[in-house]
């Protein structure tokens, strides 16, 4: 679990893992929407799987918050 920064969709574009790059292609981490809940110092997290001593780089796809998230904003 990592905390990002904004709603929407995350989809890897870039991991150390994949074959192409020497690695085992074993940690390939499917397009993942953000869940508004707060994780450390953001507002929104997501789950995802990193390759040991690898790195991986994802591009977002901002998405509209939510009703349910949008109400809690406003609550704030």
């Amino acid at each position: 679990m990592i905390g990002v920064p904004r709603y929407g969709l995350y989809t890897e574009v870039f991991s150390t893992d994949a074959p192409y790059y020497g690695g085992t292609g074993d940690y390939p981490n499917a397009p993942t929407m953000s869940i508004c809940e707060p994780y450390g110092e953001h507002p929104c997290r997501i789950r995802l799987r990193l390759p040991p001593f690898g790195a991986v780089c994802y591009r977002i796809t901002p998405k509209p918050l939510p009703k349910i998230a949008a109400k809690q904003e406003d609550d704030a």
